[in-house]
């Protein structure tokens, strides 16, 4: 090779090194704008995206510049940027800049958490009590330090067989400790909820309802239980006792009563705002002198005054058996009326017997019609007097008779028989 041929390849190459910098400045002088491809993409975290920059001069002639340009993000977007590619890290929406000598551009980058490696769970509260409810709140994360909610997708699972799940809540059905386990995707957390008795919503006393009836020196003893309004037993709360007419009677702070002196009044139990009576009737006792004279002498054979025993001595003498009994004197007497559904029965029920007695004898004309009637109302004031204590639904044999008196009117003015016309006399003829 001759020595003008390698000056010529050395200028060749010298020219292919120092071109570019002069094309890139007289490109960049003659350029009129850029534009970045993409101008809008959408990526994962720990993806990377690599802009391409076009220039344009005024006749839209376009080449790449991309070499000479470079991108900067906010800082909130994370990421590593090297030239015009960025490698992504948080999720959220971000806009790029980029530049190209004095030019510059946006683009809009949208980058979506990763695939969730972790599930973060939180109960509102871990001990309920029955009328309280815990919510659970989901939080997912991926590699890059992106969190985002999982609630929606949560679902919960609970040994409490009669717990309300529902939308990340659990409503207890029970007391007691109880494992709640909150699940999303492929992740679980599990949480011990302990569920405790609500607040006092009922009072029930033993015995009830009244009124119970006590002799003067009597004693009765009262008992009260609180419950929640799931029904559940308050076993650490306790009443307060209290009487209505203190003058009647005595209350021990366990409710004990001990009637004094005759008249009315009510045992009442109170916790909170709630409060429950049972009415007490309190009569003179009802032992004469003769009674007290048996007494002392069923004492002389051999039983201890006081003592609820019956003991049958004979008579030697006479060669009659004599019964003496010596019953105690603070033993009380409680008379329990029916129940009212009941007494209302009672009364329908003889509503219907006298109006189908009525339908029955309808095409009859017994003169003794009256009798079943009297008998049945007689049947019902006898139940009254044997099965409601006295002073309680006082009312109810007035309603018995005045309804078999309005029955037996009205059937009676129903099935009264049309008198038939007499027959016009006929004259003779002659």
């Amino acid at each position: 090779m001759s020595l003008q041929r390698i000056l010529l390849c050395g200028a060749a190459a010298a020219c292919a090194i120092l071109l570019p910098a002069f094309v890139h400045a007289e490109d960049l002088s003659s350029a009129a704008s850029i534009v970045a491809t993409p101008e809008s993409t959408a990526i994962v975290a720990g993806s990377s995206v690599t802009w391409k920059v076009t220039a344009y001069d005024n006749s839209h002639h376009g080449w790449d510049v991309t070499p000479y340009a470079h991108v900067s993000l906010p800082v909130s977007a994370g990421g590593s940027i090297a030239g015009t590619t960025f490698t992504s890290q948080k999720a959220g929406s971000f806009e790029a800049t980029i530049t190209a000598g004095s030019f510059t551009t946006k683009s809009a980058l949208t980058v979506t958490h990763h695939d969730p490696v972790g599930l973060a769970v939180s109960a509102s509260k871990l001990t309920l009590t029955m009328q309280d409810a815990a919510a659970f709140t989901g939080t997912f994360s991926d590699g890059y330090g992106n969190t985002w909610d999982a609630t929606g997708v949560m679902t919960l699972a609970s040994t409490d067989a009669k717990a309300t799940l529902q939308d990340a809540v659990y409503r207890p059905g029970a007391v007691g400790d109880w494992k709640v386990t909150a699940t999303a995707g492929s992740f679980s957390k599990s949480f011990t909820i302990t569920v405790v008795a609500g607040k006092p919503a009922s009072i029930r006393i033993d015995p009830f309802p009244g009124p119970i009836e006590l002799v003067i020196g009597a004693t009765k003893q009262f008992t009260a239980k609180v419950y929640d309004s799931n029904n559940n037993l308050l076993a650490d709360q306790k009443v307060t006792w209290g009487l209505v007419a203190k003058d009647r009677g005595t209350l021990s702070a366990n409710g004990l009563f001990t009637a004094t002196s005759k008249g009315t009044t009510a045992v009442q139990a109170t916790i909170d705002d709630l409060k429950v009576s049972v009415p007490i009737s309190v009569i003179e006792k009802a032992a004469t002198e003769e009674n007290k004279t048996k007494n002392t002498n069923a004492n002389t054979n051999g039983i201890v005054a006081g003592d609820s025993t019956t003991n049958t001595p004979t008579n030697e003498a006479s060669g009659n058996a004599n019964t003496n009994t010596a019953t105690d004197d603070s033993t009380d007497t409680t008379c329990t009326s029916l129940a009212l559904w009941v007494a209302l029965l009672i009364l329908i029920g003889y509503a219907v017997v006298l109006s189908g007695y009525y339908l029955l004898i309808r095409k009859e004309n017994d003169p003794a019609w009256w009798v079943f009637p009297l008998l049945l109302t007689a049947i019902g004031i006898i139940v009254w007097w044997k099965y409601f204590c006295g002073g309680t639904y006082e009312w109810w044999p007035w309603v018995l008779g005045f309804s078999g008196l309005v029955i037996t009117g009205i059937f009676r003015y129903l099935l009264r028989r049309p008198k038939t016309p007499s027959e016009p006399k006929q004259r003779p003829m002659f």
